[in-house]
């Protein structure tokens, strides 16, 4: 699967509507002794904002995990952290890009999909970029799955082709 690159999330246009956009208001379980966003916890930001979404599509993750016919682990994340966020403040992260394949799934062909995050300040400047690779599978036999299509639709503003 090709990545999202660093540029085509720090510059993608923003979708702005609900179910592409997570705020938050930092507290104090995600900053350092500096009172700065502890790096590790965006992760979790991009996290809340992939369930967001989820459950936006109708596809809650309690709902998806209890009926327990897929997963989406994670294969690849990674960050990059442009301006540090300090404890208070109020931030939005932004589902901006995501890269989906196969475009075309066949029965038996699972799929992969990369999301790209953007971490927003009250300002609007852009303090970190980050993305994740899942790769679906059947929960029961651990075999590729096809992407949910209520997933893609919903991601369809910000998909970028190949």
């Amino acid at each position: 699967m090709q990545r999202l690159k660093f540029d085509e999330i720090k510059n993608a246009s923003v979708v702005d509507n609900a179910q592409l956009r997570f705020d938050l208001r930092v507290g104090m379980g995600v900053v350092d002794a500096a009172k700065i966003v502890y790096f590790s916890r965006f992760f979790e930001f991009f996290h809340q904002a992939y369930e967001e979404l989820l459950g936006h599509a109708g596809l809650s993750l309690g709902k998806v995990l209890a009926q327990g016919q897929w997963i989406a682990p994670l294969s690849h994340a990674e960050a990059d952290y442009l301006r540090p966020i300090s404890l208070g403040e109020q931030v939005v992260v932004r589902i901006v890009a995501a890269r989906c394949e196969p475009h075309v799934l066949s029965p038996n062909q699972g799929g992969e999909l990369a999301i790209g995050y953007r971490v927003e300040n009250a300002q609007g400047a852009i303090c970190c970029v980050g993305s994740t690779v899942h790769v679906f599978l059947e929960k029961s036999t651990m075999q590729r799955f096809p992407l949910p299509e209520a997933l893609l639709l919903a991601l369809e503003p910000v998909i970028i082709d190949v």
